[in-house]
């Protein structure tokens, strides 16, 4: 407990992210579970009683920032409340952490559903994608599981992974799983779904605002991987994308960098939805690209614990 007492408090933030990780990692492996299902069923229980479809896109908007209030404020003053009341504030914020994260296997689901491509078995592949994805997957080739997937695990890694994280390491444990918060009912009240259009907007914004710069980052960092095989070329097509409030940067990184085709045409409730395509001279994705991806993924996971083990020991060194 002295050695403890001894660190640098961001110090002691990375340890508990450490562990905390670890013990996710084991625990979704051996017992795969989903922490967040209870609060998604009421966000969508609550948002068919007060999203009326006979209501005007402003009277929608509205219902929408009410809910995301009335939703929000009360978990995250009981949150705050407890980690100045709780007798071990670290098990605490520990478990916070552990709800704020939001990997849960969509990397070994990925392999899963590459290896089922790759054995021309596409309905296990969309099997295994459509509890992953909003949008319809009965009808896609393995062509569009390919994109779908790479998709859903660049973007699960942003938002679900590192977001969290650094806001975690900059903010603490309550900021963290009050992102968490709102980026869950982000997922629920989707503006891709025509019934939400409007009602989400809020939780749009505001989960645009909050992963704006951890993205930047992340992208930051993935472009060194782009150092000696076009790195200004890949820059300059992506550079279009850094300042919008959306998720085509990371997207677009990803389809450049291997140079591949994603992103493009959807169907979201029986509605064909035409969102932004990229790399449109690239080839198209093939099962082997959902495996570079995550390699690509891990690789930025590799430089970044790098980066935080080199600056917490300078701190500490700092701080003797």
């Amino acid at each position: 407990m002295e050695i403890w007492q001894l660190l640098a408090p961001f110090n002691q933030q990375c340890i508990l992210l450490v562990v905390v990780i670890a013990i996710h990692l084991v625990l979704q492996k051996a017992l795969p579970h989903d922490p967040w299902r209870g609060f998604r069923f009421y966000c969508q229980q609550l948002a068919a009683k007060v999203n009326k479809p006979e209501n005007g896109a402003n009277q929608q908007i509205i219902s929408g920032i009410i809910a995301t209030v009335i939703t929000f404020l009360p978990l995250w003053l009981i949150a705050w409340l407890f980690e100045s009341l709780v007798a071990l504030p670290e098990l605490y914020q520990s478990f916070l952490l552990y709800l704020s994260l939001g990997f849960g296997g969509q990397f070994a689901q990925a392999k899963n559903i590459a290896g089922a491509i790759t054995n021309n078995d596409n309905y296990s592949a969309r099997q295994t994608l459509a509890p992953m994805v909003l949008r319809e997957t009965d009808n896609l080739s393995a062509l569009g599981i390919n994109k779908a997937t790479i998709e859903m695990q660049s973007l699960s890694y942003v938002q679900g992974t590192l977001v969290p994280i650094a806001i975690f390491l900059v903010f603490g444990p309550v900021s963290a799983l009050s992102y968490r918060l709102i980026l869950e009912m982000h997922y629920s009240w989707n503006t891709k779904l025509a019934t939400m259009q409007q009602f989400g907007r809020f939780t749009r914004l505001l989960v645009s605002v909050l992963t704006w710069l951890p993205t930047r980052i992340f992208t930051l960092i993935g472009l060194l991987f782009s150092l000696g095989k076009q790195f200004w070329l890949v820059w300059r097509l992506i550079s279009q994308y850094f300042f919008k409030l959306n998720n085509d940067l990371p997207l677009s990184l990803i389809a450049y960098h291997h140079n591949i085709r994603i992103a493009g045409v959807a169907m979201y409730q029986g509605r064909k939805l035409r969102r932004a395509s990229f790399n449109d001279r690239g080839r198209q994705p093939e099962a082997t690209d959902i495996i570079h991806v995550q390699r690509f993924l891990v690789g930025i996971n590799v430089i970044m614990a790098l980066t935080l083990m080199t600056f917490a020991l300078l701190i500490q060194l700092l701080s003797l």
